[in-house]
């Protein structure tokens, strides 16, 4: 839904729910898309298009259990490309250990934060798998077990879309 129409576009808003199993799987291998692709580059040329975040908060709720093989440290990143191509913003809610209490279930509901991107786009030639915006979680280690199918992780995000 576009919230801000002006000058060089407009700014959008995407909300997604994950749910658990996805949130227990969403490392490298499987990221979640929150602005699918319209362009699969393999790693040549740049994209026609970017969607630059302007500001992004997921809210973990994790009432019904928590997630077991939470690594230290741990955060959630926005990121181009379904193979995480390039890392667009990492969030953090006071630090990566805090991160990693909200997943292992030892904090209330939590609010992690984004901060804006301050990626150049020339950074982008030739880095793209695909120019789709995907959330993922950046630990190292095990994959999350535990949690519960009650739990989600709700992922907001205002985005401005780019012609490069």
């Amino acid at each position: 839904m576009p919230l801000i129409n002006g000058g060089f576009g407009s700014i959008t808003s995407v909300r997604v729910v994950i749910g658990d199993a996805a949130i227990k799987a969403m490392d490298n291998t499987a990221p979640v898309t929150l602005v699918p692709p319209t362009q699969t580059l393999n790693y040549v040329g740049s994209p026609a298009v970017v969607f630059v975040p302007v500001r992004a908060i997921a809210i973990l709720d994790d009432a019904a259990g928590g997630y077991t093989g939470t690594p230290i440290p741990m955060g959630l990143v926005l990121c181009w490309g379904n193979d995480d191509s390039v890392d667009v913003a990492t969030g953090l809610w006071a630090g990566l250990t805090d991160v990693h209490d909200a997943f292992a279930g030892t904090s209330p509901d939590q609010l992690i934060d984004f901060p804006p991107s301050a990626l150049p786009v020339s950074h982008l030639a030739g880095n793209l798998h695909d120019n789709g915006l995907y959330i993922l979680w950046n630990g190292v280690g095990g994959p999350l077990t535990g949690g519960n199918a009650a739990n989600t992780l709700t992922v907001t995000v205002e985005y401005q879309t780019f012609t490069v």
